[in-house]
């Protein structure tokens, strides 16, 4: 690339938590995206639900988080154990304390995370657009 600025265009496939949370880095850095659907609407399924540190982090940096945070559940502990027998492992998320600002694991299902994304993306320039399928790529 020459030093000087250019344009740059970015078609993203699926507008699920991945493809929402790239669409909003991006357009945030003033990059033109579209995220480009099939479905006629966000997906009310019931998915993934437990979001890890380092997404929680970045879920932070794009502004998406704090309107989440009352929605979900923090869990501080994780436990293994089997069924009809006594625990057998804890791991307290506190040990994570030093290495990142959110030291747990966080509870919220994607039909819920989604919204805020897409609420997210659009108020940083990007556009959506559903009932648009992708089913192949040429350049």
């Amino acid at each position: 690339m020459s030093g000087a600025a250019e344009h740059v265009a970015v078609l993203i496939a699926g507008a699920g938590p991945v493809g929402l949370t790239l669409a909003t880095g991006l357009a945030k850095r003033g990059v033109a995206v579209t995220v480009l659907e099939k479905r006629r609407g966000l997906s009310a399924a019931s998915r993934a639900s437990t979001i890890h540190p380092p997404t929680l982090e970045v879920l932070d940096g794009l502004g998406v988080l704090g309107p989440l945070w009352a929605r979900g559940i923090v869990v501080e502990r994780l436990a293994w154990v089997r069924l009809h027998e006594p625990l057998r492992a804890e791991l307290h998320m506190s040990v994570l304390a030093r290495d990142t600002p959110f030291p747990h694991r966080f509870h919220l299902e994607q039909a819920k995370i989604t919204p805020a994304l897409l609420a997210a993306a659009l108020a940083a320039g990007a556009a959506c657009r559903f009932d648009a399928e992708v089913s192949g790529l040429e350049q």
